[in-house]
This record gives structure tokens, sequence and C-alpha cells, in this order.
């Protein structure tokens, strides 16, 4: 534990001397084919999404697998914002992964008034209905998994997974990550999915160069 402790003071103080790549696969049992809104879609204007999206499509649920560095602990060096949006009733994306600290904003995009709330221990909060161009937001303190509802549409749902650290990444839809500038030594690599659990390697993460990892979630 003490080492743990004192590595992440070197690497907040002067940053990781030497950092390496960890990349490789994960695999997921595809449960029913979900169409889903692809964030790519989206036009945002001033006051918050403008519902300009395309029709919904397949999406691969290796999308919705984030790649994260269980045991280190970073504070923030500056503020970050993200963005979950409601539109076609839906909330875009349907997995986020952020780090504490961080800034939630959730426009609505649709003609309808809705509403976000989650009941998840780790935060739980109640935005109230407003309707569309307007956006409400909620800040992120403590690392967790957080489950979106509308309290309008119950059929709305999504996902927030706050980490402790920056060393995190969702992986693309052919089921490949690359997470880069990972401090060298042994570390726990998880991988989590909202619906199918997670898994954990432990790695050995090179001064330099790279180390492959893969996951099977099913």
């Amino acid at each position: 534990m003490w080492r743990t402790l004192v590595l992440t003071a070197l690497f907040v103080l002067n940053g990781p001397s030497f950092a390496g790549t960890v990349e490789g696969t994960v695999e997921v049992r595809e449960p029913a084919k979900v169409q889903r809104l692809r964030p790519a879609s989206e036009k945002y204007g001033p006051q918050g999404l403008k519902n300009d999206s395309k029709p919904k499509v397949n999406v691969s649920e290796t999308e919705n697998v984030v790649i994260s560095v269980l045991d280190l602990v970073t504070p923030a060096v500056k503020p970050t914002q993200a963005r979950v949006s409601q539109v076609d009733k839906t909330f875009v994306p349907y997995v986020t992964a952020v780090r504490t600290g961080t800034k939630v904003e959730f426009p609505n995009g649709d003609k309808i008034f809705h509403s976000v709330y989650s009941e998840s221990p780790v935060a739980p909060f109640h935005l109230p209905e407003y309707p569309q161009g307007e956006f409400r937001s909620v800040t992120f303190t403590k690392p967790g998994h957080i489950e979106l509802f509308c309290a309008i549409h119950s059929h709305m749902n999504a996902h927030i997974l706050v980490l402790p650290n920056e060393y995190f990444c969702k992986a693309s839809g052919k089921g490949t990550f690359r997470l880069e500038n990972v401090p060298a030594g042994k570390h726990k690599i998880r991988a989590w999915h909202p619906k199918l659990g997670s898994q954990v390697r432990l790695v050995e993460v090179p001064k330099e160069g790279s180390v492959k990892v893969s996951f099977a979630l099913k």
C-alpha cells in the first residue's frame, strides 16, 4: 500500500518518468442487438443539443466496454467536462467514462420535457423536468458506477463510470483498445461493461513500448 502511495505522489509531482502502453482486445457476449444513436451524429448549439441526428444503428457492445487502471489515484490537473444528451428519447452515449471531478452536462435535444436521476449510492441525484434547448449538470466527485434514468420515460437508461485517474478509455467497435502513458510497473487493468460485469488482469507495464492484454466478457 505504501509503495502505491509513494509512486502515486511521485507521478503527481513529477509525472511518470517511465511510461508504457497497454493495448489489446476485448470480446463480449453480444446480447440482443440494440439500436442506439452514435454521439458523432449529434450537433450542439449554444443552448445545448440540436436534434439533427441520423437514424439509430446497431452498435457493437464492445463500444460500451471501459478499460481502466484500478490501482492509481491522481488528482485532476484541471476541471473537465463531459456530456450525456437526451435525443430521440435516448441517452447518448449509453456508456460514459469520466474521471473524478468531472462536470457532466445533460442537454435536452427533444421537443418534449426530460429529467435525469440516479439512485446509485455513489452519487444519487434528481434533475427535475426541463425543456428542449436547456441542460442541467452534475459534478461527480467520487469514483463508482452511476446508472441514469428519466423519470418521465421509463425506458431511458444509460451509465456513467467515474474513475480515480486519467488512465482509461473505451474499446472500439472492433474490440480493440489502447491506453498510453501508463506509469511503468505492475498494475491492475480492468475491462468493465454495465451489464456483463468486469474482468481484471495484473499487467507489468514496461518503461517504454507496449504490453498486450486480452479480455472476454461473456
